[in-house]
């Protein structure tokens, strides 16, 4: 597999940069144009733009000056030699849920292949601890629900995940997608080495750490995005209090994911996190893969359509990323890049409004973007279906999810039951 260094070098320069992350190289990519403008900008441009310094404009300057050409130079003939992918945030193969989510990965290392009908996906996470019980439902639930025809996305981990990816191997046909919290050099937990070997021929290892970057217990919470992102909702098993699973659970509500939770017993320390969240209706009560395939009908059959040609889809320009702000009483990280930058506007087109939308209302004051103004402007004080508004805006299910969670989290759109959205009473 050749890799095109000439269009991977500047970002996997700028990455490299002291201070810099997916976040901050793409706010410097939407300023300048380009993220070769940015390593071709004086230090005194690059320090001028808000939330930067000199200090970042220096190590800009070091990396594009070459600073980690050796190390750039080992990675791509490391990758070539394993097979290893190496996607953009704007290529093609780059998946579209993925996309558009807050604080996507500016760059995704994948060993194994990303297929289209990877978009049908549910993550399957839970307490590395997990008790056979639950192990059990993990694995049954995934095996059901690839039998369905559904990707199985999980982390690789000890207890629910490993459950999960081997359940989804069981099926004959089945794909599983593990998102890794270290480079792909590296295997974590070494004694899934072989459940890897397995996972790379029915589906992929994904990570968006560089090839050499070993497991840090830091890299994991934010890897959860991506799973949660992967995925057109996440089930959440054996969870306590404090867990990575329940930061997957933050991400995916600010995603505009459904959220899935199996009940645990009371009396048993192995469950508060997923009771609270059922307890909270932050998630949905299932017992069996029957619940989730119900829950996610709408978009199962709007996704297939679109796979099958039976309905157009919609390929949109690459929005600029909408970064990530933590809301009040969250346990993740404020950021899931080394940056914390305020949400930026998107400069894809947006479609015009048919005849029967509704007039525009004046926006509460509240700051959007230009993206979540015009999901807004599409809703009205009755519920609509979230297919409803795809088809009036003419945008992907992805797209719009993402927009409407964010509104949901400002207070100004509430969810009903089935998907289906409006503004909130004010």
């Amino acid at each position: 597999m050749k890799l095109d260094r000439e269009k991977l070098y500047p970002w996997l320069a700028i990455l490299r940069a002291k201070f810099m992350g997916s976040g901050r190289a793409m706010l410097l990519q939407e300023h300048f144009g380009s993220i070769q403008n940015v390593l071709h900008a004086p230090v005194d441009a690059i320090a001028a733009v808000s939330g930067f310094s000199r200090e970042i404009g220096q190590a800009i300057h070091a990396a594009a000056q070459g600073q980690f050409d050796r190390d750039i130079d080992k990675e791509l003939s490391w990758a070539e030699k394993e097979g290893v992918s190496i996607l953009l945030y704007s290529d093609q193969g780059y998946p579209p849920t993925l996309r558009h989510i807050p604080a996507p990965p500016a760059l995704l290392y994948v060993k194994g292949a990303l297929r289209p009908e990877d978009i049908l996906a549910v993550g399957i996470v839970g307490s590395r601890s997990a008790s056979d019980g639950g192990r059990r439902l993990a694995n049954k639930i995934a095996c059901e629900l690839a039998e369905a025809g559904l990707t199985i996305v999980s982390g690789l981990a000890w207890g629910v995940d490993a459950s999960a990816h081997k359940g989804a191997l069981r099926c004959k046909q089945g794909r599983t997608l593990a998102v890794m919290g270290n480079g792909l050099k590296f295997i974590y937990p070494r004694e899934h080495s072989l459940i890897a070997e397995q996972i790379v021929q029915r589906g992929a290892l994904v990570t968006e750490l560089f090839y050499d970057v070993s497991p840090q217990g830091r890299n994991f919470p934010p890897r959860n995005r991506i799973i949660s992102g992967l995925s057109l909702g996440v089930l959440i098993a054996e969870a306590p209090e404090r867990s990575g699973a329940l930061i997957t659970a933050d991400y995916a509500l600010e995603q505009g994911k459904e959220i899935f939770a199996l009940p645990g017993n009371i009396e048993r320390g192995v469950s508060p996190g997923t009771n609270r969240l059922i307890q909270e209706s932050r998630a949905t009560l299932v017992t069996s893969a029957e619940d989730i395939l119900r829950e996610l009908s709408d978009k199962i059959t709007f996704y297939r359509n679109e796979l099958e040609g039976k309905i157009p889809k919609v390929d949109l320009e690459v929005p600029p990323p909408i970064l990530h702000r933590k809301r009040k009483g969250s346990s993740k990280p404020a950021d899931a890049s080394p940056t914390a930058a305020q949400p930026h506007p998107a400069d894809a087109p947006v479609a015009s409004p048919p005849a029967e939308s509704p007039p525009k209302k004046k926006p509460p004051s509240i700051p959007m973007s230009d993206e979540e103004k015009s999901v807004h402007d599409m809703l009205t004080e009755e519920a609509q279906h979230i297919d409803a508004i795809c088809r009036k805006m003419q945008w992907p299910v992805s797209r719009v999810s993402s927009a409407l969670g964010l509104l949901e989290l400002k207070g100004v759109v509430e969810r009903e039951s089935g998907m289906r959205f409006r503004l909130a009473d004010r």
